[in-house]
């Protein structure tokens, strides 16, 4: 992050500002021109457990969920909605609610994902690299970045899709721009006036992969 007038910039960027077609968010095949204007909200759906002990303090778990997988690999629910300006972005929000399954979704959110490695074992990221999945969305215009034992270091792995490949062994860390597995599990439409459509809606994530 930088700047030092109240304002977040970031280099790369984040958020659907980070993405292309005009800072549009990529949803099923199509940037949603509509959505940025109202913003969205999103919250881990599992992860760390706290179990309060009689001591006062707490005991700190995290789900097993494999040797493949990552430390955390917690679910993401997304909440937004947004005023209808373009009848093609409501023509494709409806055809991507219809098909009834996992779509892809990505608002440009950077993930960061850690793995217990030894060298030559693969691993699998929670959700597959938005490159060569959101169009124009590449390792060059959106970079990797990974870490060792808390130190950046460009070779201690290898990425592609959802697998990761230690190259070294330590605790690896990867930071990563996701294409997430989404599906409607919410779904409203108001109109308020003439010409004022606007819709509501919350995507659960659909996590999946070979986590071992």
């Amino acid at each position: 992050m930088s700047g030092t007038d109240g304002f977040m910039t970031w280099d790369p960027p984040f958020g659907h500002a980070g993405l292309p077609a005009d800072g549009s968010i990529y949803l099923d095949g199509y940037f949603h021109r509509d959505w940025p204007e109202a913003g969205i909200e999103w919250r881990a759906d599992d992860g760390v457990i706290l179990i309060p002990m009689l001591a006062g303090n707490n005991v700190v778990q995290v789900p097993y969920r494999g040797s493949k997988a990552p430390l955390i690999g917690d679910k993401q629910v997304f909440t937004g909605g947004f005023l209808v300006d373009q009848e093609e972005d409501f023509k494709q929000i409806e055809k991507a609610i219809a098909k009834g399954r996992a779509v892809y979704f990505c608002p440009g959110l950077w993930r960061v994902e850690m793995f217990p490695a030894v060298a030559g074992s693969t691993y699998t990221l929670t959700r597959p690299l938005a490159a060569g999945i959101v169009p124009n969305v590449t390792a060059i215009t959106h970079p990797l970045t990974l870490w060792k034992d808390d130190v950046e270091d460009t070779n201690c792995a290898t990425v592609a899709g959802q697998t990761v490949t230690a190259v070294e062994t330590g605790e690896i860390a990867v930071r990563y721009m996701p294409a997430f597995r989404v599906v409607f599990t919410e779904y409203s439409r108001a109109i308020a006036g003439v010409n004022d459509l606007g819709v509501t809606f919350a995507l659960s994530e659909f996590v999946d992969g070979d986590f071992g």
